[in-house]
C-alpha cells in the first residue's frame, strides 16, 4: 500500500511532544510494510539524517500572524492545499492518515477536484471537541482560545461525519465517547493504541553514574517530564513546586526532576527544573520514582505509557492513567487527586524498596504485553490491511 501521513502539529522525525512521538513510531511501524509519504510544514524541517532513506518527506509553507502560525487554519492555507492536491494527483495513494481534525476540508476537496476515491483515516488523538473546552477554562482567556473552543468541535464533527472513512482512537474510553459524540458505527472506530519502548537498562550501577553526573549523590530521584505549554502539564508543574514536593520535603534525600519541552530552567529547594531534554532514556534511567500528578487532559498520558516501559514504579492520578490498563496496587499507585493519599503514595514508594521493585516490575511486563510499538505498528499494519481489503482491495 501507499500512505500519506499528514497532520498540522510537529515534526514526525525530530519529536519533541507526546502527540509527535505517536506520528513517529505509527509512521515507522507503517513503513516497515507500506511505502510512505509525509506532508508537513517547513517550520519543522528536519534534518534529513534524521529521515529513514525509504520515506518521502513533503513541505507545505506555513504561515503567520503577528508571529504566531496559523496551524488550526490549515485548511485554508493554499500551500498546504496545492501540495496535497499534487501528492494526490502524481501518486496512487492507497490510505490518506490525518493526525488531529485539520486539514479534512482540504483533502475531501482535492478527491473531490481530482474524482478519487482514497480511504481517509482520521487518526485521533483526543476527543477534541472536549480537549477544546478543557484548553479554555485552563488557558487564557484570550480570542484566540474562544474561537478555537468552538471551531475545533466544528472541524472534528466535519472530519469524523463527512470525510473521515474510519477512525483510530488511543482507547477504549475514547473509541466509546467518538461513538455517542457523534452518532457513529461501532464498526468505524478502531482502538490503536500509543505505547513506549521497552528499556532494560543492562548495568543498574549505570544509574548512580548518572546521577553522580548530574551532581546527585545517595538520593532519590522522583521525575516528572511533559510539555510545559499544555495547560494540564503547567497546571501539574505548579502542583508539584507548590504542593508535592513542600509536602514531601521531610522526606530524605529526595530530588524532583522536571523537563520538557519550553520547561523553565530553575533549582529550588529539592526541586531541580532541567528544561528540554534530548536524552530521554537517561532522564528515565536516573529516576527512582515518577509521578503523574494531572488533573485535566485528554486521550492517553505518553509520559505514564514511557514509565512503564522503563520499569519506573508510578503514582498517578485516575486521570493521568486514563486510557492506560494499569490496575492499581499492581502495577501502579492509582489514586483520585492530587491529596494527602497521593502524598502518602509516595513517601511509601520513597521508603519500600520491594513495592518500587515489584511496581516498576509489573508496569513493564504490562507495557511488554499492551504498548510496545512494535506490536502495536503490527496491530495498525494489519487493520489498513483489513480495511483496504473491505473496500475491494484497492481503490
Amino acid at each position: 500500500m501507499r500512505i500519506l501521513v499528514t497532520s498540522n502539529h510537529g515534526n514526525t522525525f525530530c519529536p519533541k511532544e507526546g502527540g509527535d512521538i505517536r506520528k513517529n513510531k505509527l509512521t515507522l511501524g507503517l513503513m516497515k510494510e507500506n511505502d510512505v509519504i509525509v506532508l508537513e510544514s517547513d517550520r519543522y524541517i528536519c534534518d534529513r539524517r534524521e529521515v529513514p532513506s525509504t520515506i518521502l518527506v513533503e513541505y507545505y509553507h506555513e504561515y503567520f500572524l503577528f508571529g504566531k502560525p496559523l496551524s488550526f487554519l490549515l485548511d485554508f492555507n493554499p500551500s498546504f492545499v496545492f501540495k496535497l492536491y499534487n501528492l494526490l494527483k502524481r501518486d496512487h495513494i492507497d490510505i490518506i492518515q490525518i493526525s488531529f481534525p485539520y486539514g479534512f476540508l482540504a483533502t475531501k476537496l482535492c478527491l473531490w477536484l481530482l474524482k478519487k476515491r482514497v480511504l481517509v483515516v482520521y487518526d485521533a488523538h483526543n476527543v477534541e471537541k472536549y480537549t477544546a473546552k478543557q484548553m479554555l477554562r485552563l488557558g487564557r482567556s484570550s480570542a484566540v482560545s474562544f474561537f478555537l473552543a468552538f471551531y475545533v468541535p466544528i472541524l472534528e464533527w466535519l472530519a469524523v461525519k463527512l470525510t473521515a472513512d474510519y477512525i483510530i482512537s488511543v482507547s477504549d474510553e475514547d473509541r466509546l465517547n467518538f461513538i455517542r459524540e457523534y452518532n457513529l458505527s461501532e464498526d468505524k472506530v478502531k482502538v490503536i493504541p500509543s505505547g513506549t519502548t521497552i528499556r532494560d537498562w543492562d548495568d543498574p550501577h549505570n544509574k548512580e553514574i548518572l546521577k553522580a553526573k548530574m551532581g546527585i549523590y545517595n538520593a532519590k530521584v522522583i521525575l516528572f517530564h511533559g510539555t510545559y505549554s499544555y495547560p494540564p502539564n503547567k497546571e501539574a508543574y505548579d502542583l508539584i513546586v507548590n504542593y508535592i514536593a513542600p509536602q514531601t520535603k521531610t522526606a530524605d534525600n529526595v530530588i524532583y526532576l522536571l523537563a520538557g519541552n519550553g520547561t523553565p530552567v530553575f533549582e529550588k529547594g529539592n526541586i531541580r527544573s532541567l528544561g528540554f531534554v534530548e536524552d530521554i532514556d537517561s532522564l528515565l534511567h536516573v529516576a527512582d520514582i515518577a509521578i503523574v500528578p494531572l488533573l485535566r487532559g485528554g486521550g492517553t498520558k505518553l509520559k505514564i505509557l514511557d514509565y512503564l516501559g522503563a520499569g519506573l514504579p508510578i503514582v498517578t492520578t485516575r486521570k493521568g492513567a486514563e486510557g492506560i490498563d494499569v490496575r492499581n496496587g499492581k502495577d501502579a499507585i492509582v489514586v483520585d487527586g492530587v491529596n494527602e493519599e497521593f502524598i502518602e503514595a509516595i513517601f511509601s514508594l520513597i521508603e519500600d524498596d520491594k513495592q518500587r521493585n515489584t511496581l516498576g516490575q509489573n508496569g513493564q511486563e504490562l507495557a511488554k504485553e499492551k504498548y510496545d510499538w512494535d506490536k502495536i505498528g503490527d496491530s495498525l499494519n494489519a487493520c489498513y490491511y483489513d480495511w483496504i481489503q473491505q473496500h475491494g482491495g484497492t481503490l
